[in-house]
């Protein structure tokens, strides 16, 4: 499926992978971890919100700028020939690579935060945040996107 814009059609699934890309810039910059704590005096509820940008996201945050270039390359400099499709494949490596920062992170979302939550707080519970699921999620199905691509481009 091809997307007119103008005089050019564009592969629909690359314009998915664009948009996916965008996505991990924009979710490298929002909250990655979300803190709550109840303190031993009173019944105050800390909220403490962590971005991305602190950690690991300013990985991502390179890793979704690099993989929108060489997209837009594609996507603008049309050619079949094993250039493109080594620029499809990495971009392909970046996504999962992004999307695998994620996972790591919410797999570790109490040191994402890097406080020491033992002798201040009575209770404490971690949330992943908007930009850590954005990041991990739309690495993935962006990765899965182009991949398809790859296969259209390679073996239909």
């Amino acid at each position: 499926m091809e997307v007119k814009l103008g005089s050019r059609s564009l592969p629909a699934t690359e314009l998915f992978g664009l948009l996916t890309a965008v996505l991990v810039i924009i979710g490298s910059t929002l909250p990655w971890a979300r803190m709550w704590a109840v303190g031993f005096v009173g019944d105050d509820i800390d909220i403490i919100y962590v971005n991305g940008v602190v950690g690991d996201g300013l990985v991502t945050l390179g890793l979704g700028i690099l993989a929108t270039v060489l997209i837009l390359w594609r996507l603008f400099r049309r050619r079949s020939s094993t250039f493109s499709t080594i620029v499809l494949s990495a971009t392909i490596v970046i996504l999962v690579i992004a999307g695998l920062v994620g996972v790591f992170n919410w797999s570790e979302l109490d040191q994402i935060s890097g406080a020491d939550l033992g002798e201040k707080y009575l209770r404490y519970g971690f949330q992943p945040g908007l930009g850590l699921i954005l990041v991990t999620v739309t690495g993935f199905t962006g990765a899965a996107a182009l991949a398809y691509q790859l296969w259209n481009d390679h073996f239909q």
